[in-house]
C-alpha cells in the first residue's frame, strides 16, 4: 500500500514537471526568437539623453526649441560622432495616440496612430530605413510647410499600393472637430513627404505600429505647452558607445547644469528592457520545472529504494536461483519508470488542453511549441533513468546468502 500511494504520488510529480518543462522550454524558445526579430532600427551603437521634464525656463516652446537646438549642434561636433537627433519621445517608449484622417476627406478611415516629433539626423541615428521619398531635415522649420513621413504600415493601410507620396493628411482631428481648442489655428494638413520602414520599439512581438512623424519645430504650441517632457537625444557614435558616455555627459550638462534629471543611458539597455517580462516568464518557468525534474528524479529514487528494502529477501532468491542481475534491474526499472511515463502521459495531454485553452481564450499565449513536449520528454526520460539505475544497480549486487538472511 505504502509503494503504491508513493507511485501514485510519482505520476503527479512527473506530470507537473512535463508541462512546466514544456511550459519553460517554449518561453525560453519564445525569448530567443524575439531577441533575433529586426526591429527597424540599430540600437548597439546609440546613446539617449533623456532631458527629463520641462522645468519653468522652457514652458514656451521656443525657449526648449532653442536649448535643444544648442544640444544637438554642440553634440553633432564631438569626435566620433556620426549623427544625432531629437525626439519628444523615446524610443521604446509609447508616443502619443493621435487620430489621423485624409485631408480631402474628414470621415475617411478614421483611426488613432502613433505620433512622433522628431528633429535632427533622427532616422539616421537610429538606422531606420527610408523606404520612398525623403525624410525630415533642418529645412523643415516652424515657418516652412507642414510636412510628414509615414511608415510603411500607415501608407499600406491608408492608400493601399498608391503612393502616398504628395498626399496630404490631418492629424489631430475627429472628424472636422480639433483635438483641443486653438489646434485648428496651429495644424493645417500635413504633405507626406516620405515613407520610412516600420519599428517594433515597442516590443519585438507586437505589429509595427502605423507612425506619423512630424518635424519637432512644427508640434503646435497648443500640444507643446502640454506635453510633459523636454524630449530626448539620440546619438550614434559607432562601435562601443559606452566608452562616449562621459564626454556627452559632460558636453550635455555645461549646456544647461540646472537639468537635474537628465539621464544618460545605451539605447541597447532600453530595447534590453522591452523583454525583461519574457526573460523573467523564462527564468522563472525554468525554475519551477527544474525544481519539478528534481522531486521526480528524488521520488523515483525513493519510491525504487522503498521497494528494494522491502524485497531484499525476494530478490536475493532470485539471484541464488540463477536469476541474472541485469533482468533484476530491469523488473524494477520498468516497475518505476511506468509511473514516469503514465504521469508524462497525464502530463502531455494537460499540456496540450492548456495550449487549446490559451488559444480560445485569445490571450497570444502559448503553452507548447515546435520540439518544447519532445525535448521536455527526453529531459524527463534523462534524468528518470538516471534516478532509477542508481538503486536498482544497488539491488543487482546483493549477496544472495546475506539477502536470504536478512529480516
Amino acid at each position: 500500500t505504502a509503494g503504491r500511494f508513493r507511485g501514485r504520488r510519482l505520476t503527479v510529480q512527473a506530470a507537473q514537471a512535463m508541462v512546466l518543462l514544456a511550459g519553460a522550454l517554449t518561453m525560453i524558445a519564445t525569448f530567443q526568437d524575439l531577441r533575433g526579430v529586426d526591429l527597424g532600427l540599430a540600437p548597439e551603437s546609440v546613446l539617449v539623453v533623456d532631458f527629463g521634464r520641462v522645468p519653468a525656463r522652457y514652458a514656451q516652446p521656443a525657449a526648449a526649441d532653442a536649448f535643444r537646438g544648442e544640444v544637438l549642434e554642440r553634440v553633432s561636433a564631438l569626435p566620433g560622432v556620426r549623427s544625432a537627433g531629437l525626439t519628444y519621445t523615446l524610443p521604446f517608449e509609447r508616443g502619443l495616440n493621435i487620430p489621423v484622417t485624409l485631408a480631402d476627406d474628414f470621415e475617411a478611415d478614421e483611426s488613432a496612430v502613433e505620433w512622433r516629433a522628431v528633429g535632427g539626423d533622427y532616422f539616421d541615428a537610429l538606422g531606420i530605413e527610408r523606404v520612398a521619398g525623403r525624410v525630415l531635415s533642418a529645412a523643415d522649420r516652424a515657418d516652412s510647410a507642414p510636412v510628414v513621413v509615414v511608415s510603411e504600415s500607415f501608407a499600406r493601410q491608408y492608400y493601399g499600393t498608391e503612393s502616398p507620396l504628395g498626399r496630404r493628411i490631418n492629424i489631430g482631428y475627429i472628424g472636422a472637430e480639433p483635438i483641443r481648442p486653438g489646434w485648428e489655428a496651429q495644424e493645417s494638413s500635413r504633405e507626406i513627404v516620405g515613407v520610412v520602414a516600420d519599428v517594433r520599439d515597442i516590443h519585438p512581438g507586437e505589429t509595427p505600429r502605423r507612425t506619423v512623424y512630424v518635424p519637432l519645430e512644427q508640434v503646435p504650441p497648443v500640444l507643446a505647452e502640454v506635453l510633459p517632457t523636454l524630449g530626448g537625444l539620440l546619438v550614434d557614435v559607432g562601435g562601443r558607445p559606452e566608452r562616449q558616455l562621459t564626454l556627452l555627459r559632460e558636453t550635455v550638462q555645461r549646456i544647461d547644469p540646472a537639468l537635474e534629471e537628465m539621464q544618460f543611458r545605451l539605447l541597447a539597455e532600453l530595447g534590453g528592457q522591452t523583454l525583461g517580462a519574457n526573460r523573467f516568464n523564462a527564468l522563472l518557468m525554468g525554475g519551477f520545472a527544474g525544481l519539478a525534474m528534481v522531486l521526480v528524479a528524488v521520488g523515483l529514487y525513493g519510491v525504487l529504494s522503498f521497494l528494494i528494502a522491502q524485497r531484499t529477501r525476494e530478490i536475493g532468491l532470485r539471484l541464488a536461483l540463477g536469476a541474472l542481475p541485469r533482468r533484476v534491474i530491469a523488473r524494477f526499472m520498468a516497475r518505476g519508470l511506468g509511473w514516469v511515463v503514465l504521469g508524462a502521459g497525464i502530463g502531455l495531454l494537460a499540456a496540450l488542453a492548456l495550449a487549446e485553452a490559451f488559444a480560445s481564450l485569445g490571450l497570444g499565449l502559448e503553452v507548447i511549441r515546435g520540439g518544447a513536449l519532445f525535448q521536455a520528454l527526453m529531459a524527463l526520460a534523462a534524468i528518470s533513468l538516471l534516478a532509477a539505475w542508481l538503486p536498482t544497480r544497488r539491488a543487482a549486487s546483493i549477496q544472495p546468502m546475506e539477502a536470504l538472511r536478512h529480516d
